[in-house]
């Protein structure tokens, strides 16, 4: 008569397989939640313009610990409070619901067609060339603007100088009006 001894199987081989099913199920459910949606700029937003739904996109991204710094929805005052170049998440920090108080943007033709760098959201000085005793002197009247704009004309001379608008301090803004009054040469050279 032969004796059959049956395995059984070890509670601990039970207890791992249960666990694996257990922790591939979570992992299947994490990949299928949905990603939070956060607000794109489908063209460039010039400061102070209000934003409506066409001006923005919806995309999918895991941010991680910055998801509270972007925008996941539009509200019906919103604005930029300084330029956002197309294809950037919209930041909180950069939309209010108006320009500061203290700022204001002036929108002028230089002597000389800008650098390539200069376009919305770079940063420029502002520059005069008056006559003195010993020649032409420059002067900087604004040391760091952010460019709001940059605008060519349409038609025949599209290619000549363009409209630069930029964002400046009130006192800032004093010094390029008087300086555009006088009819001085201004320029405006890329800055950082």
């Amino acid at each position: 008569m032969t004796i059959r001894i049956r395995r059984r199987i070890s509670p601990w081989t039970i207890g791992f397989v249960a666990m694996a099913i257990a922790s591939s199920v979570l992992f299947i459910l994490a990949l299928n939640k949905p990603l939070p949606t956060y607000l794109v700029a489908k063209r460039d937003l010039s400061p102070g313009e209000q934003i409506s739904l066409g001006d923005v996109e919806l995309v999918a991204l895991d941010l991680g610990p910055l998801a509270d710094k972007y925008a996941i929805g539009v509200t019906d005052s919103m604005s930029s409070r300084s330029a956002i170049p197309a294809g950037e998440l919209l930041p909180l920090s950069r939309l209010g619901s108006a320009m500061p108080e203290n700022q204001t943007a002036i929108r002028l033709v230089p002597s000389t067609k800008p650098s390539a760098l200069v376009n919305g959201g770079a940063y420029v000085s502002v520059w005069q060339v008056v006559e003195g005793e010993s020649g032409f002197e420059p002067q900087q009247l604004v040391a760091r603007a952010e460019v709001a704009a940059v605008e060519y004309g349409e038609g025949l001379f599209s290619e000549e100088i363009p409209e630069v608008e930029l964002l400046l301090g009130k006192e800032q803004a004093m010094l390029v009006i008087t300086a555009l009054a006088a009819d001085f040469d201004i320029y405006v050279l890329p800055a950082k």
